[in-house]
C-alpha cells in the first residue's frame, strides 16, 4: 500500500480497495461490508460471523487465491444458491450447506464472544428468502419499483 503511495499510483491508502486491509491511523483491520442488508438481523448476523472468523483467523492456513475469488464471484452472482469449493473436501457444496457447517463450526467461538444469538441468525437465512430474491417477488406482482421502494422504506 505504502508502495502504491510512494509510486504516485494513488493518494493515499484509502484508495487500496481490498477484501480486507489494514487501517494504518487506526491500527485496525477493515473489511469490506457485503451488500446492505435492509433487516437488521442479517446485518447482526453477518457482523457476528466476521467477528468469529476473524477471533479464529489464526487456525486456518490460506487458501489458493484462485478458489477464494472464483467462491467470491460465484456468492455475488449467485449468492444462497451458488455452489462453492468446499477447501476441506475439495468438492462442490452448495452455500447454504457451508453456511451451516461454518455456523456449527464457529458455535463455541460465538458462545465466548456473546454473540450466539446473532451468530443463530445465519441458520434462518438459510431458510429465508434473500432480500434480491423478496425485492424481485414484489416487483413482479405489480411491475412497480415503487412497490419495492416501500418495502425497502418499511424493513429499514
Amino acid at each position: 500500500m505504502v508502495a502504491l503511495v510512494e509510486a504516485g499510483s494513488i493518494p493515499d491508502y484509502s484508495r487500496c480497495w481490498w477484501d480486507a486491509r489494514p487501517h494504518p491511523r487506526l491500527g485496525t483491520v477493515e473489511l469490506r461490508a457485503p451488500d446492505t442488508q435492509t433487516e437488521p438481523w442479517r446485518t447482526a448476523s453477518l457482523a457476528a460471523l466476521t467477528q468469529c472468523l476473524v477471533a479464529t483467523a489464526e487456525e486456518h492456513t490460506p487458501e489458493s487465491p484462485l478458489f477464494t475469488e472464483e467462491n467470491k464471484w460465484r456468492a455475488t452472482r449467485y449468492g444462497l444458491d451458488a455452489q462453492f469449493r468446499d477447501f476441506s473436501t475439495g468438492r462442490s457444496t452448495p452455500a447454504r450447506e457451508v453456511v451451516l457447517a461454518l455456523a456449527a463450526r464457529l458455535r463455541p467461538v460465538s458462545q465466548d464472544l456473546g454473540c450466539e444469538a446473532e451468530l443463530d441468525g445465519l441458520l434462518e437465512m438459510t431458510r429465508a428468502a434473500t432480500g434480491s430474491e423478496k425485492q424481485r417477488a414484489i416487483y413482479e406482482r405489480r411491475h412497480s419499483m415503487k412497490d419495492v421502494v416501500r418495502h425497502l422504506v418499511a424493513e429499514t
